[in-house]
């Protein structure tokens, strides 16, 4: 079976689910409506989502459904359960296509078991994510896990394979055997070595490039959230992310969140002195500027 592309839209009453299915068997399509569930079959086409609201059953039959030979997609429109509710997150299509409370969870590397606690077995096999949240890891040391970097600072080992191609990948020298402390320090010293007087008064007489990227407006300053529409190639790569809940503690959420705000940033500058239109330079430049990407800090 194929999983065909799909858009969803809404409003107070109802939802519209559009299947970009240019080869089904329209007249053995199949449309069931079940709840949170949303099933539809058309050979060889198959596409099964979960929303966050109840929609009316298909029995009751007061959903509508059209192909559009045009466009090559079927439109229907369902009716919501409950007129007004707002179902979130519907540009989010991985999470769409996931089964209600199938979401992927990363194992933490060590699990704290309580041997001495027999009855509790059947406990353990409980899928409660709540429960898991509250688990404690112990720390781990230098001699079982090395020196960690990347997301939350979950990776370690990536880059031992990797040394001849190391310089092209991050400015770092050897991150597998470098603290966290450590490679803060090296990136600042480089920084301080790398800074050229002669290029910044450069930079700072050059008015007409500096006003330019000053008063340069991003297309996104005038527009709202309802008015965002994602291309098919943004849907593809959306569809693509893997969906999974990361354990973090209170720590690692700090190091993603603070990594995130850094790339975004990042990317800003490079929006911005593009004028909107990315470059060859562009991906250097995020890179660059990006401590989390170039540095791992």
């Amino acid at each position: 079976m194929l999983t065909p592309k799909f858009e969803v839209q809404q409003d107070d009453q109802h939802l519209t689910i559009i299947i970009f299915a240019q080869y089904a068997q329209i007249t053995d399509t199949e449309i069931n409506i079940d709840g949170e569930t949303f099933t539809f079959y058309s050979s060889p086409y198959y596409l099964r989502l979960t929303f966050s609201g109840k929609l009316v059953d298909s029995e009751q039959e007061e959903h509508s459904a059209k192909f559009d030979a045009d466009r090559g997609a079927f439109v229907i429109i369902c009716k919501k359960e409950t007129p007004g509710q707002h179902f979130p997150n519907l540009d989010m299509l991985t999470t769409l296509l996931a089964p209600q409370g199938a979401l992927g969870v990363n194992k933490p590397l060590i699990e704290v078991l309580d041997g001495q606690n027999k009855e509790s077995g059947d406990e353990d096999d409980n899928e409660d994510f709540d429960w898991s949240y509250q688990q404690t890891l112990p720390e781990e040391t230098i001699v079982t896990a090395g020196h960690k970097y990347g997301f939350g600072n979950t990776y370690t080992g990536v880059f031992a394979s990797l040394q001849n191609e190391l310089k092209g990948v991050v400015d770092i020298v050897d991150p597998d055997n470098k603290s966290s402390a450590q490679r803060r320090e090296e990136r600042l010293v480089s920084e301080l070595n790398s800074f050229d007087e002669d290029h910044y008064l450069a930079d700072y007489f050059e008015v007409d490039t500096a006003q330019q990227c000053v008063e340069f407006i991003p297309e996104f300053y005038s527009i709202t959230s309802d008015e965002v529409q994602l291309t098919d190639q943004e849907k593809e790569d959306l569809l693509r992310l893997p969906l999974k809940e990361h354990l973090l503690d209170k720590g690692a959420k700090n190091v993603v969140y603070l990594g995130l705000v850094d790339i975004l940033y990042a990317w800003s500058y490079n929006h911005r002195v593009t004028s909107g239109e990315n470059c060859v330079e562009s991906a250097w430049n995020i890179y660059k500027l990006s401590a989390t990407l170039s540095w791992l800090d």
